[in-house]
């Protein structure tokens, strides 16, 4: 019988910033989409959560890539499909207001021309 010692709480974060690395270098390199960047920024109350819910004393972090799968990679796989996240945006994931699950939000690159623009007529408007 082989007998494992359980994960510490650092252990299991470790992991858990290994395999978000890992969904960060899938959207970055897509055979699919090869020029594809998108950023991915998870904050701690997340990762945390994906650690309480990624680990099982008796089975260790094995439910930890089901439980990224399921809560970031399907719904950024979506917002992907769906046309909520592009190119040069950014994916951030939160835990939700209730505390039960993760929710993925776009934030949007903005366009050179735009920033462009923007900053020019700002500029105008302050030194007048």
């Amino acid at each position: 019988m082989i007998v494992f010692n359980s994960l510490s709480p650092s252990t299991i974060s470790s992991i858990v910033d290994l395999r978000l690395s890992e969904v960060q270098q899938t959207l970055n390199h897509s055979s699919a989409a090869p020029d594809r960047r998108i950023g991915l920024v998870v904050d701690t109350a997340a990762r945390s959560w994906l650690a309480a819910q990624g680990y099982h004393p008796a089975f260790g972090a094995r439910a930890l890539n089901r439980c990224i799968n399921r809560e970031v990679r399907k719904p950024l796989a979506e917002a992907i499909l769906r046309g909520e996240l592009a190119n040069g945006d950014t994916a951030c994931v939160r835990l939700n207001a209730q505390g039960s699950g993760l929710e993925v939000t776009a934030v949007r690159a903005r366009e050179p021309e735009e920033t462009a623009a923007g900053s020019g007529g700002e500029s105008a408007a302050q030194e007048a």
